[in-house]
């Protein structure tokens, strides 16, 4: 494993102020989640496509829900449902979870996204959950230690909590867009949670 670049890690005096940050980030993030859209799901909206190639969540003979991976080529428009989004939050969280506890990260493919919308949401809850007990934990972790989820070079472990919040909110913009054209194209009435 290579070096971590110096200049990316922190003083342990700053620590404290910087994981208040993270950990208030994603509270922020998760609550717009579920305040507007993980209440509301349904396995209409999350099965709907918006275009007829996009990626999405697909059952197989087993009875087990597999996530489509292709990588877009430079330039292609890339599509996705609701449901291939909640299994990539699903499996990003999930990895990035198990690279904070020292764990290891499982095989992207291992994850399968539960099959309905109430079992997404309570996946993503226990999820969450689990994120902000790593976050109350992490005091005495070291924010320099070397992770590489989801990264080819090591970063330090503070940058993954501060990635985790962007790519959650990255998540919930892309559920939100897909989320509403769904409604619209489904007829359903737009209720907000609230």
């Amino acid at each position: 494993m290579s070096e971590i670049n110096p200049g990316g890690q922190i003083s342990w005096s700053s620590w404290p102020d910087l994981l208040a940050e993270y950990t208030w980030q994603f509270r922020i993030g998760w609550s717009l989640a579920t305040d507007f859209y993980m209440t509301d799901l349904t396995d209409e909206i999350c099965l709907w496509m918006p275009h007829p190639s996009a990626s999405t969540v697909r059952r197989l003979a087993d009875g087990t829900w597999e996530a489509d991976w292709n990588e877009p080529s430079s330039g292609e428009q890339w599509h996705s449902s609701v449901g291939w989004l909640t299994w990539h939050l699903q499996w990003w969280l999930t990895s990035a979870l198990a690279e904070a506890r020292q764990e290891g990260v499982p095989e992207r493919t291992s994850i399968r996204w539960p099959g309905t919308a109430d079992g997404i949401r309570v996946e993503l809850q226990r999820l969450a959950d689990d994120w902000r007990t790593m976050l109350d934990d992490a005091g005495g972790l070291d924010p320099n230690r070397a992770t590489v989820f989801p990264w080819p070079d090591p970063r330090p472990f503070h940058r993954l909590l501060g990635w985790a919040n962007i790519e959650l909110m990255k998540n919930v913009a892309e559920i939100g867009i897909v989320f509403n054209l769904a409604q619209r194209d489904l007829g359903a009435a737009r209720t907000p949670a609230r």
